[in-house]
């Protein structure tokens, strides 16, 4: 059975919950396309290492943070999102503006688990992995059979992106069968806060990028959006 949504407004940012009062996503009424919470911002720090993102996966909807975000800065990105609980769905579409954004996005109704390995090889440059439930981290989406499936289906310079929390009892084990998947090409990039860090594995060789470069492009994305790119370079980790 599905975990009960719960929604909460306080300051101006509507947050949905499962079963609890753990925030899954939260939305600036005032501003849907800012990332409130600190772990959405961090996963965006694969885009330091993307020269394109034409074809953006969500697994996991959620509120569609990282979704509002892509339609606002990066349009032209053709976007779908895999939720297996349709409350979410609903909720995502009339409570959290995906019913308003600029490009239509695809959202599938489909456990994302059984979705994933009927996809083409090859295709998807961009695949952010952000499912939880209300008691954490879902052990099958951190498991050496679905870093494959990730590693099948990203493009030649595609990344896929996790959302995981280090508090987890099995994150150390995980981290290193992620690494023996993707062959050693993982970066991560802790959260500023509650213990979340983004994880980021690379279909190939993580792009060779020096400092110098890596800076300048961090300044474009930082003047081209609402997200500091330049922080988040200081908080990158390859290891």
């Amino acid at each position: 059975m599905s975990d009960e949504v719960i929604l909460s407004e306080e300051d101006g940012v509507l947050s949905l919950h499962l079963g609890n009062n753990v925030i899954q996503s939260s939305m600036a009424l005032k501003e849907p396309s800012r990332l409130v919470l600190s772990y959405s911002q961090a996963m965006l720090a694969s885009l330091l290492f993307s020269e394109k993102f034409t074809s953006v996966v969500h697994l996991g909807l959620g509120g569609g943070s990282l979704i509002r975000w892509f339609d606002k800065f990066f349009p032209d990105s053709e976007q779908i999102a895999v939720e297996i609980n349709p409350q979410i769905i609903g909720i995502a579409q009339s409570m959290f503006g995906l019913n308003e954004l600029q490009q239509p996005i695809d959202i599938v109704l489909e456990d994302a688990f059984l979705w994933l390995p009927q996809q083409e090889d090859n295709q998807f440059d961009l695949i952010f992995v952000d499912i939880f439930d209300a008691n954490g981290m879902l052990p099958q989406f951190v498991s050496v059979e679905f870093f494959n499936y990730c590693l099948e289906k990203l493009s030649q310079q595609g990344i896929v992106i996790f959302n995981w929390w280090q508090g987890y009892p099995h994150y150390s084990k995980n981290l290193q069968d992620l690494k023996l998947v993707f062959r050693n090409q993982v970066i991560t990039c802790p959260a500023t806060t509650h213990g979340n860090i983004a994880v980021m594995a690379f279909k190939n060789k993580i792009p060779t990028i020096s400092i110098k470069i890596l800076k300048q492009k961090a300044h474009t994305l930082t003047q081209n959006t609402n997200i500091d790119f330049i922080e988040l370079t200081f908080l990158l980790q390859s290891k």
